[in-house]
């Protein structure tokens, strides 16, 4: 299936979301983002059984895997350009990694809260 043929629902704006992250990145690369800053110290690897993440790996790249349905969200943390360590980011990190960049995204299928303004 075409990303194109794709219905115009919630995860085609999740893969442009996680598009903009990652062309984000790049622009901040003088002030790196660490998986502390993720809150994702010791967040399991992929691929990996007992290993963790490092506080200070650095995420050099941001994809998505798997079903466009659902994808997954996966932070690659390492030297750059694409980072040997993946993670996967969950709503919260992803929120986080927003906010850092001066991304408005919103991330998980939450409501806003009542007192929300919308962007």
């Amino acid at each position: 299936m075409s990303h194109s043929s794709l219905p115009p629902t919630t995860h085609t704006l999740e893969m442009a979301q996680v598009a903009e992250l990652d062309g984000r990145l790049a622009d901040h690369a003088s002030a790196p983002v660490t998986a502390a800053d993720l809150g994702m110290t010791e967040a399991p690897l992929r691929g990996a059984r007992s290993v963790g993440l490092a506080a200070d790996a650095v995420l050099v790249h941001v994809s998505w895997r798997g079903s466009p349905e659902f994808p997954d969200v996966y932070g690659h943390f390492g030297h750059a350009p694409r980072g040997q360590l993946q993670a996967l980011l969950h709503t919260a990190a992803l929120e986080l990694l927003a906010r850092r960049l001066g991304v408005r995204q919103r991330w998980g299928v939450e409501p806003p809260p009542k007192n929300h303004v919308a962007p």
